[in-house]
């Protein structure tokens, strides 16, 4: 059996992790008769070292456009499938690799196209096609995959249940996280410091997370933000607001850090707070929770699944409800420590083994089933 894995639409360092996690998982998992390639672009070629050994890579003469992949697929994926001998195909966009007539094996893990009010502008145009095209790998592909029962539920309440061929497969975190030892989950070894790590993009609601800290009201403690900003405009505003608030000695905006500072931050920290309102998953909630950090996410996506008995959940948009959250567990040492606890033992659920298992136990049923 040769399964072909269409990374064409994998740019960015989450998609990378989620897609070589779950590869190398496969490649570990199935039997001998299953042979692997991962298909790549101009734009994304530098991913062909996440994966083992083992998988074949084919380049395709393409740049970073969605439109010109799925132009070219339509074009040139049945010649391909053929020339590659290919079985089956393993599409991690969300939608069918266009122009395969062999089964598409699809995971989806992006929301944002499906959210209200999401999409602007230009963008409008995109989000309404990969709209199109994850109702259409709904209805068919041979087995949907989910990142989190809340994606699942999204795509079944926008496009209609799938009557079978469908999992739940988590992504898992590094391994190295779970022998973070050095920082146990010790109150006293913790600043009074909130992390948020994320892509600082407008809908992870940077803007409630400052009020909420604000209204926190804890004078010793500090707000870091960890993460790339994409919209310029968005950053000032963010600035802006620190500044009117009185802030800026305490909220700190450090863009991205290198992985080495990012773990001293997690094992540092006594709050990871993210309030996003689109949120298929959450690695840096989990990460933290590895470290013993508490998660506070907002309500309404993934997030609460996720970070577990680890974590508070809030109404998505409540600063006042967030502070709450914050305060306790800035201040109650034995709030903080229950909470703590929670989180390193909830992080364990996702060992990449364990989250891949269910994909790789279906993909190898799908085999012995002929496709």
């Amino acid at each position: 059996m040769h399964l072909l894995i269409d990374a064409l639409s994998v740019n960015n360092l989450s998609g990378r992790h989620v897609l070589a996690g779950h590869v190398r998982q496969l490649v570990a998992g199935l039997p001998d008769r299953w042979r692997f390639t991962v298909m790549v672009g101009r734009a994304n070629a530098r991913i062909a070292g996440d994966f083992p050994e083992q998988v074949q890579l084919h380049r395709a003469p393409l740049g970073s456009s969605w439109f010109g992949r799925a132009l070219w697929l339509s074009r040139h994926a049945r010649r391909l499938s053929r020339t590659l001998a290919v079985d089956m195909v393993f599409s991690p966009s969300g939608m069918l690799s266009g122009g395969f007539d062999c089964p598409q094996v699809v995971l989806a893990q992006n929301p944002w196209p499906l959210m209200p009010g999401m999409a602007k502008g230009a963008d409008s145009l995109k989000a309404m096609l990969q709209r199109r095209e994850f109702g259409r790998a709904q209805r068919h592909a041979k087995l949907m995959v989910f990142n989190s029962g809340y994606m699942r539920d999204l795509y079944s309440d926008r496009f209609g249940p799938r009557p079978a061929g469908t999992i739940v497969a988590y992504q898992g975190i590094g391994e190295s996280l779970f022998t973070n030892d050095a920082w146990a989950a010790e109150s006293a070894r913790r600043k009074p410091m909130v992390l948020c790590v994320s892509v600082m993009a407008r809908h992870k609601a940077i803007e409630v997370l400052v009020e909420a800290f604000r209204i926190a009201g804890n004078p010793a403690a500090e707000l870091l933000l960890v993460g790339a900003w994409p919209d310029p405009e968005y950053r000032r505003q963010i600035e802006s607001l620190v500044e009117r608030r009185g802030l800026t000695t305490r909220v700190k905006l450090l863009g991205h850090v290198e992985t080495a500072k990012l773990h001293e931050l997690y094992g540092q920290a006594r709050v990871f707070c993210l309030l996003s309102r689109c949120e298929s998953f959450g690695i840096p909630a989990l990460e933290a929770q590895a470290f013993g950090t508490p998660a506070v996410v907002a309500e309404g996506t993934a997030a609460p699944e996720i970070v577990g008995a680890g974590g508070i959940a809030v109404p998505a948009g409540n600063a006042l409800a967030a502070a709450k959250c914050l305060q306790e567990l800035l201040e109650d040492d034995a709030a903080w420590q229950e909470k703590s606890a929670a989180a390193r033992l909830n992080s364990q659920r996702f060992r990449w083994p364990e989250c891949s298992a269910p994909l790789v136990e279906a993909v190898d049923r799908l085999g012995h089933d002929g496709g």
